[in-house]
This record gives structure tokens, sequence and C-alpha cells, in this order.
């Protein structure tokens, strides 16, 4: 390129040599854009008055005639190129713009230059100087592509040329007056007809969309006019339905997506179409394909959106005839679901694949929907006839599929929801039909003149129980004399089903008019379809268990509906479920009810009814729930532990606010005051399920929406505490479970509560639990640090979950050396409370100890047991617990990356190399598990339950108490990890020609770490981990053990599906090991070694591997491992037959 513009700037008055280079680069493949260095240098000259545009032409000139086609056509692009350069320009005279286009039509003749004389001819028309009516340039233009240009003969790309050329002319000059105007549309239908290029169909279809909106045609006074419209719609309709697979190569970038909404938009852009477009696409309708379906009611949809409502007026009746057809031949229960609150799903389009038929449902209601709506709307001067019209059409036509509920009342249903939910006026014309006697009125026990005399009446009745003494077993009407009232239990729930329609409709309408419930006439029927419906559920029998969820669901969306019932109405309902649900617990207490279908429908509903009457909901429904547990629900029913569970989980489900939670907060909260003196040996676990319970709950409500416990503090806490102590000295055992689920729920009430409090409760229940004063406010005789107590769980929670600001009254030093002294008192007389007191001091250690000195002071005293050279040095318990307290401390210390626990930890780890003493390698190996593990002091997260998908995680930043109660780095366990493993892996190589080979203490060490070590940073090091996997793997079996192994084929697993590659060259050594483990007995000293845990997960890194890899090494293995696993076809464990026959399987397909 350097070289390029020394030669042009030695070159300015040289034109005939920057032609000359032009033509000599121009087919350059390596560097294509090489020759427009020379045609801009060439416009420049123009520009600069340095080279006049005659000039230009005759240093051309000989190579402009030239014999050659090479040489013309290269020159011909030089011209244009040049001018592409000069669109911007006035250089170029009317006079020059003029000769030019003469010139350049008369080379249309010479086809080889062609692509570049239209191009030339497509900058000219850009020129500000080209004056359409000059000399008639404009027309002359297309006179010659109408008359001297013949598409057919003509490539690609130079086809498209011409389409620039008339794109360029419609933006720039048209219209003009009628003659020039007709030229262009002869012209562009001339060129449109019979094209294929894809990006050339682009350009024509929004070509012919653009003139459609630009230019106005009279298909009644003028035939040419008619004509144009005609072949308008012939060029693009051809197309229609366009399929197209792109190219793999394809520069363009074009997909059958642009193809297909460019067409649409061309056939929907001129609304004189309608008379051959609607034919065309409703007669496309019969296709079997649903993509094609599909495309064609996104057409028809378009074209009702854009055509006028004149042209919709006229041809409305024939779509709505083939669109009927449509939905009333077709299943709609699948898509259209009466209990969703749209009747057309949101985001369908992306949501539903163009091959699903009920696509084409859904598109074919949206249709319904905007057709009508246009014909309809307030600005359209006929839309109160169109809609009475419309409406005496419609109601004619569906009235017989609705009056006895045939088979296609749904469909014909959900098409009048779809028109009543346009508008107040089509609604009450929609519900004044179908609530006639003559259709629904008489199933609902609507007479004629209560019609009449309800349509004038704006007030309601207020509904008692008296009136559901009607007799309705079949759900008839008043008459017996007329059999066609009858209802089989199939068009009861059609009937209610139909009646969802009409309340998402209604439902729709709420979110467009504020003033729905004063308008509309759903009102005056709301007795009525409430008896109905109450009858239907509290009548039916329990085994049609269909038809009582679809009425549940219907009532519950009647009271969804804004401002629709009264609240003594919503009361009558909820009064419904409630009978329903209790008397279903009642009398089904031995068997699974709460799987029962009505009872799940209850709830959903009771749910979604709580969101908006939550006091109801509580007064009425919770309230019983509670009763029950109570057993004051007159029924002397004795609620054991499995139903007690069930119908909290009930309450759990139904507990959707704040407002609901504090009423549980009071009422279970006496529930576990009277249980706790109560005689009953479970009645611990009674208290540890509203524990569970509450957890939960409070985990949801505050992901749902954060809530201030500050009143909990007062009100809650000291009232459990107190429980929770005299239950302890009642009982003879200690419940560990109770204790752990109370100290989680008492963690994270506090941490909710605002960090201004927080000092406050640190000092309260300091005093409480580690001091021994007669003043304490909590009914509490026991001191913490002077004797061991169960209690130490609530206390470290609650101390995990204070503010990070908070400071003891006592002295800290102190506290902590008094829970040393318990440690060494406890030793290990009793695990939980020992594990209990080490985390205390490492939360003390964590959190509220600053001093370093005291901090490497205690590191050095408590490490000392094991600083030993002795290989045969005896631990007593006394130095086990020294040594535990020192890596407690510790990991309290790594966790918030102290130095001095890093120091330590290094330390340790030098011990654990240089000792010659094995029990001391694993002891150190062992005691790291202790810095990886999660937790709950150290977390905020809670497992809320059995049954929680994933624990809840509020970080610090978001919570709204604004607490920072833990003190731990987020990446700790990725710095230390990286300081160990490569210990690890120095020690096993180190050891491998040793003669006393301890190396599965540093396998079975990183295995532990293994553990908890999260697969983020796992990721990052399994190139190293993988030879020591491998080393596991092969261990004899007096060194493996099941932990190792489990541990090592998890490993595995990871590296097979983040990094196969890894593996690759290693797989004749792993399957064979794999199939041993798999299949075969791997026993060590009378103890199976290969459980099932480890067989399938042995298997399933089989399965992976055969999965991952392909390569023609693996079928050497396939015979044998095929033989091999008929073992594990009898194996005991179901689990483990399946994966056999997995991978046999696999091995097969291979």
């Amino acid at each position: 390129m350097a070289g390029q513009e020394e030669l042009i700037a030695g070159s300015v008055h040289s034109i005939p040599t920057l032609i000359n280079q032009f033509i000599a680069t121009v087919d350059k493949e390596d560097e294509p854009e090489a020759c427009q260095v020379y045609s801009q240098e060439l416009s420049n000259l123009i520009n600069q008055d340095e080279l006049t545009l005659l000039g230009f032409i005759q240093n051309l000139g000989s190579s402009l005639t030239s014999d050659s086609d090479n040489l013309r056509t290269k020159s011909v692009q030089c011209l244009s190129s040049t001018l592409g350069y000069l669109v911007d320009s006035t250089k170029l005279s009317k006079q020059d713009i003029n000769v030019l286009v003469d010139f350049l039509l008369s080379k249309f003749d010479d086809k080889v230059c062609l692509q570049y004389v239209l191009g030339s001819v497509n900058y000219l028309i850009q020129f500000k100087n080209f004056i359409p009516s000059l000399n008639d340039n404009l027309k002359k233009i297309f006179i010659r592509l109408l008359k001297g240009y013949d598409p057919k003969k003509n490539l690609a790309k130079v086809r498209f040329e011409t389409f620039q050329i008339l794109a360029t002319s419609l933006k720039l000059h048209l219209p003009k007056n009628e003659e020039t105007n007709d030229l262009f549309i002869k012209s562009f239908i001339h060129i449109a007809s019979g094209e294929k290029d894809p990006r050339n169909l682009l350009i024509s279809f929004e070509l012919n969309s653009n003139l459609n909106s630009v230019f106005e045609f009279d298909t009644i006074d003028n035939e040419l006019h008619k004509e144009f419209i005609n072949d308008l719609f012939d060029v693009c309709f051809c197309y229609f339905p366009i399929s197209f697979t792109p190219p793999a190569n394809d520069p363009y970038k074009i997909t059958a997506g642009e193809l297909k909404s460019k067409l649409r938009a061309t056939i929907a852009s001129q609304s004189l179409f309608a008379k051959d477009s609607f034919s065309n696409l409703i007669e496309k309708l019969t296709s079997t394909n649903a993509v094609i379906r599909n495309d064609t009611l996104k057409t028809i949809l378009l074209c009702v959106e854009n055509y006028s409502t004149s042209v919709l007026e006229e041809f409305w009746l024939t779509l709505w005839n083939a669109l009927k057809f449509e939905i009333l031949h077709n299943d709609i229960s699948e898509i259209f679901k009466s209990n969703l609150n749209t009747l057309i799903p949101d985001n369908f389009d992306e949501n539903i694949d163009d091959n699903d038929d009920n696509k084409s449902l859904i598109l074919t209601l949206l249709i319904v929907e905007t057709l009508i709506g246009k014909l309809i709307h307030e600005s359209n001067p006929r839309a109160q006839t169109n809609l009475n019209n419309l409406i005496e059409t419609i109601q004619n036509e569906l009235k017989d599929n609705l009056s006895s509920v045939k088979d296609k009342s749904k469909q014909s249903t959900l098409l009048l929801a779809t028109i009543a939910s346009i508008s107040i006026e089509s609604f009450n014309k929609v519900i004044s039909f179908l609530f006639s006697y003559d259709v629904w009125g008489k199933y609902v026990n609507i007479e004629q003149e209560d019609v009449e005399m309800e349509a004038t009446s704006s007030t309601t009745s207020k509904i008692t129980t008296d009136e559901l003494e009607i007799d309705v077993n079949q759900a008839t009407a008043v008459s017996d004399n007329d059999k066609d009232l009858t209802l089989t239990t199939a068009k009861q729930r059609d009937l209610v089903d139909n009646f969802g329609y009409i309340f998402i409709a209604y439902q729709i309408l709420t979110t467009k008019y504020s003033k729905v419930n004063e308008e509309s006439d759903l009102g005056n029927l709301k007795d009525y379809l409430l008896i109905f419906m109450g009858q239907l559920l509290m009548t039916s029998s329990s085994i049609e268990k269909t038809l009582r969820c679809k009425v549940i669901q219907q009532l519950s969306k009647l009271i969804s509906l804004p401002k629709f019932l009264t609240d003594n109405e919503v009361e009558l309902i909820l009064g419904y479920f409630k009978d329903i649900l209790i008397s279903t617990i009642i009398n089904q207490s031995q068997d699974a009810w709460e799987n029962d279908l009505v009872v799940k429908e209850i709830i959903k509903g009771v749910i979604t009814i709580a969101e908006t009457q939550g006091h109801l909901v509580i007064d009425l429904i919770i309230s019983e729930l509670l009763n029950l547990l109570d057993g004051s629900d007159n029924t002397n029913v004795k609620i054991d532990l499995v139903q007690f569970n069930k119908i909290l989980n009930v309450i759990g489900d139904v507990c959707i606010n704040y407002q609901i939670l504090e009423v549980l907060s009071i009422r279970l909260l006496n529930k576990i005051q009277y249980i706790g003196q109560e005689d009953d040996k479970d009645k611990s676990k009674y208290i540890a399920l509203i524990i569970e319970l509450f957890l939960k709950l409070i985990n949801k409500i505050e992901n749902l929406h954060q809530f201030l416990t500050n009143t909990w503090y007062k009100s809650f806490l000291p009232k459990l505490l107190k429980s929770i102590f005299d239950l302890q000295r009642t009982t003879s055992s200690n419940d560990y479970v109770l204790i752990e689920l109370v100290g989680d729920l008492f963690g994270l009430i506090i941490r909710f509560i605002d960090k201004s409090k927080h000092q406050e409760i640190l000092s309260r229940f300091e005093n409480t639990f580690i001091t021994s004063n007669d003043t304490k406010e909590d009914d509490f005789n026991e001191n913490l640090i002077e004797t061991p107590s169960i209690f130490i769980g609530i206390w470290n929670k609650m101390l995990s979950n204070l503010d990070n600001s908070v400071k003891f009254q006592t002295s800290i030093m102190e506290v902590s050396d008094k829970v040393i002294q318990l440690i060494y008192k406890i030793e290990t007389k009793d695990e939980y409370l020992r594990i209990q007191y080490l985390q205390n001091l490492s939360l003390l250690y964590n959190k509220f100890i600053e001093n370093d000195i005291v901090v490497e002071v205690n590191l050095e005293k408590y490490v000392s047991p094991i600083i030993t050279t002795d290989s045969k040095v005896q631990f007593n318990e006394t130095d086990l617990v020294t040594f535990e307290i020192f890596i407690w401390i510790l990991k309290a210390l790594v966790i918030k990356m102290n130095k001095s626990g890093i120091t330590y930890l290094y330390q340790l780890l030098d011990i654990q190399q240089s000792t010659s003493s094995t029990d001391v390698k694993q002891l150190i190996g062992k005691s790291l598990k202790i810095l990886f593990i999660d937790l709950k002091i150290f977390t905020n997260e809670f497992d809320i339950s059995s049954t929680a998908t994933s624990p809840t995680k509020i970080t610090g930043k978001n919570i709204i108490s604004k607490v920072k109660n833990l003190n731990v780095k987020l990446l700790y366990k990725q710095q230390i990890f990286e300081i160990i493993l490569p210990r690890l892996i120095s020690n096993i190589e180190e050891n491998k020609t040793n003669e006393n080979n301890t190396n599965e203490i540093y396998l079975n060490s990183l295995s532990l770490i293994l553990e908890d070590l999260p697969k983020k940073i796992l990721l990052n090091h399994l190139t190293k981990i993988l030879p020591l996997v491998l080393t596991s793997l092969t261990l004899s079996k007096s060194q493996t053990n099941r932990l190792l192994l489990s541990s090592s084929l998890t490993t595995l697993n990871v590296i097979i599906e983040e990094n196969p590659q890894l593996i690759e060259n290693k797989l004749s050594v792993l399957i064979p090991i794999l199939l041993k483990l798999s299949v075969s007995k791997v026993v060590y000293n009378k103890q199976l070694i290969n459980s099932e845990e480890i067989r399938v997960k042995s298997l399933t890194s089989l399965i992976q591997i055969f999965k991952v890899f392909k390569t023609d090494d693996l079928h050497k293995f396939k015979q044998s491992i095929l033989k091999e696993l008929v073992t594990g076809l009898d194996d005991k464990k179901r689990t483990v037959r399946k994966l056999v026959c997995d991978l046999r399987q696999s091995l097969y397909e291979l």
C-alpha cells in the first residue's frame, strides 16, 4: 500500500497511469480493494478541478471501446468506481450528467460490461445535479430498463444493480408525473418477474412494499392500475410460501426468516391485494405442513393489521369462516387452559416452534382478536354497526354448539371469549348471549325474566348458605319437564371450563379499562355463577376429582378478578375450600391426602387468593388448619407426627407474605409452648417440625420481599428460648437435632434484625448464656463456659449471625480460655458437645480475638504435641484434643486469610513432610479437611428443609438489616488449596522411591479435601490432580478405602466432563480398572471396598468414556467389556444393574 501511495504521489497529473493501475489491480484476489485507491484519486482530481469529466472520458476512451472484453469491462468499472466517489460532489454539471446518461444507456447492449454500466447509472441518479425531468433522464432510464434489458439473460449480480437503480429512484425522485410513475412500476414488474436470487428477492420485496406506500392506485376507473395491482401481487405472492436454506459460505448471511418476513410485509403492504391475498392464503391453510400453516397465518395476521378497515369489513366473513374452522375442528385443551390469566400465551412466537400445530391455533385466535378489534374500534365510525352485525352472525353460527354443551362448545366459547376480551361493549354482547336462557341460562337457573330484571338493576344480593339447598345432583335447572337441561359430568366439566374463558376475557379487560367492574354486565350474573359452581363443588361425588378441581380453579379465578366479589362472597368460597380441605384431612388421615388432586388445587387456589385477600385466608383457612393441629376441631382426632407434618406443609405452602407469617409466629409459638408441657415422648419431634417450618417460611418470605425481624427479638425469641429451656429440663436425653434447628432459627432471625440493635442483643444473651448473674432476663440458670451444655449450639448460631462490629462485655480471652478448659474436660465423652465447643472457639478467634501476638502464642502452644521426631510416638486423648484446638483456631484464621494463620498452615505442612511418624502424617492429613469443610457458622446459607431444592443465600450487600456477620474471604479455599496441593504432590513424588511408602496418607488427605472443594477451583488444577487420581485407583487393597476411591472417581468424572483430552492416552489403563471396580468384588479384611456408590461411579465413568471418545481404539475393549459386564447384570442393587444395561447398550451402538 505504501508503494501505491508513492506511485500516486508521483503521478498526480498522469491520468493514464492511474487508469492503468486501476485496470491492473482490479482483479487482485489478495487485495480486492487495492484498485479503489486509484479511482478515489481520480475522483479527487475531478473535485480539485485538476481533471474534467471530458478529460477523464478521453483518457478512458481507447479502453472503453476496446475489442477486448476484459479491458473494456475494467474500463467501465473504473468509470463506475470513480463516479461512486463523486456522488456527493457538484463538479459534474447537469450537462455532464445528461451526456453520461445517454452514453451509459447506449452501453446496455454490451453484456460483459452491463453490471458496471448499471452501477454507474445508479450512481448518476444519486448526483445532486441529476434532474429527472431534464432531457427526460429518469424516463429514459425506465424505458431502457423496460425495453432494452432482459433480466432472464443476466446473472444475479447484474440483476441486483437494476433493483438498486429502482430503489434509488424511488427514494430520491418519486413519485413524479403519472407517466413516469407508470414507467417505474412497469420497470419494476419487468425486472422482478421470475427473480430467484435471495439477495435480489429481499430488495424486490422491499421495493414492492415501498412503492405500495408511495403510489396511490385507482382500480375502479383506471384499468392500468388494476393491472398493476394484479401484477404487483403476482410478482410477490408467487414465492409464497418461501423456503430457503442458506449455503454454508453465503457472503450475504441471508436467512430464511428474513425472506419470510419481507415477503409477509410485501403481501400486507397493499390493501388492494385483499381480494387475491385472502383467498390464496386461506387456500394455503389446507396444507398439512405445520410450518406452512403457521407462515400463512402470520401473513394473514399482518394483512389484517395493515389493511384498511373498509377492506376488512368487506372480507371479514370470508376470514371468519376460515379461522372459525381452524378452531372448531381442533383440540384446544392442550394449549388454551381455562385456569390461566390470558387467552393468548405471552411470547408464544419465541417459545413455540413453527413445527408445532398448537402455534397455528394461537395465531388463529390472535387473528380473530385483531380482525374484530379493528372492526369495532372506537375510531371506526361504523364500529357499533359492525359489532351488532358480527355478533349476530357469530352467535347464530355457534349457538347450537353452546346451548347443549356439545363437543365444540369449548372451541366456540374460546372464540366468543376472544371477541369479548376486546372491549366492554363486545364483552357485554357476548355474555348477554351466552347467559341467555336458551344457551347457558337454563343450566345456571336464570329464567328469561331474571335476565331482563338484572339488566336494569345495578345492585347484587348477598348470597347465603340457605340458597344452596337446591338439589343439583346432576347440576340441572329447575324445570323437570325439559330433559335437555340435564348435564352429564363431562358436560359439567366443559361448562365450567367455558366459564373460565369468559372470566379470562374479563381479566384481560381489567388491564385495558379502569371501570370494567362498573360497566360490564358480568356482575349481574355472579350470584348465579357462585350458586351453580358452589353446588357442583359441594354436592358432586368425591370421585369426580377433575370436575371439582375445575370448579375450584374458576372460583379462585372469580376471587382474583379485581373488585368483582365482596368480602362476604370471598368468605363463602373460602368456606367451601375449608370444608373440603378439613374433611379430606380428617377422613383420609391414614391415606396420602396431601397428594389428593382436589387438595392440591385448593392449596393453589388459596395461594392465589392470599395475594389479595390475605386476611380472609388467615381467618378461614390457616386458622382452621392451626385449630386442627391443636385438636380443637371438635373431631377428637389425634394428629400423629406424620399428619402433623403434612398439615404444617400445607400451612407453609399457603404462607406467601409477612402478614400470614406474623400470625403463624404467634399461633405456632403458643403451640410449641403447649407441646412442651405435654407428656409425649415425641414432643421434641413435633417442635422440631414447627421450627423447620419457620426456617422455611422466613427464608421464603425474605427472598420474596425482605423484612426486618426487630419485633421478633422482643416478642418471639425469649418465649421460644424459654420453651426450649423448659423442654430440655423435662427430657432425659439431649435432642441435638432440635437444638441445631433452634440455633438455625435464632441465627436467621438475628441476622435480619437491624444492625443497630446487635450490640444490645449480644449483651443480653451474653448475660444469659455465659455469666452466672442472678439478673438474667431469660430463665437460664446455667453458664455455658462453666459447665458443658447442649445450648452451646444455639449460642454459636447467635454469635455467627451477629454483626462483626459487636464487642463482648466480658474479657474475650477469659471466655476463650474457659471454652478451651471445657473442651479438655469433655474430651471424647460427648462428640457433639466437643465439636460445638471447638466451633465456638473458632468463632471467637475468627470474629472477636484481634490480638495477633496472643493468637501466635496460642497457635505455638497447641501445635506442640505433633512436633516430634519420634516415629513411634503415641498420642493420648489430651494430645489429640490439643491438636484439635490448634486446627480449629487455624481454621478461624485461614478463612479470613490472617497472616499468622497462613504461616502456621505452612508450618503444619512442613511438619507433615518432615516427621517420621506415620501417625502424625495421618493426623495432619485428616485435619486438613477441617480447613475446607463448610459450616453454618461460617456461611449465610440455610438448608431450610429436607425438601429444599437449593439453599437460600442473601448477601450482605443487599440484606435489609445492613448486617455483615461473616469474617470469611471469598477465595480462601482457592488460596489455601494452591498452598496445600503442591506440597501433597511433592510428598507423593518423594515417597515413590522410599521403602516405607506413605502415599496413601497424602492421597487420603487430598480425597478428604476434594469432598469440600468447589468444582470451579478443581477445574483449574485437573492436570496436576489427574496423576494422583490414577495413583489412588491403582493402590493395593490394603492401602485403599471407600472414601479414597469415591473421591477419586468423582474427580475422574469431572475430568471426563470438563477436559477429557487429559485421559485420552490413558484409556487402556483406566478402562480395566473401572471395569474391575464396577463388577468385581474387591474385599479386604472381610469388608467390601467397592460399595454400591463405588460401583455406580465407576460405571458412570465408563459410560461417559464411551460417550465422549469415539476413537477406533475403544473397539478393542468392546467384546471383553461386554463379557465382563454379564456379572453386573445380577448385581443386588437396581441402580448398578441399570447402569450395566446402559453401558452394554452404548457398547452395542459403538
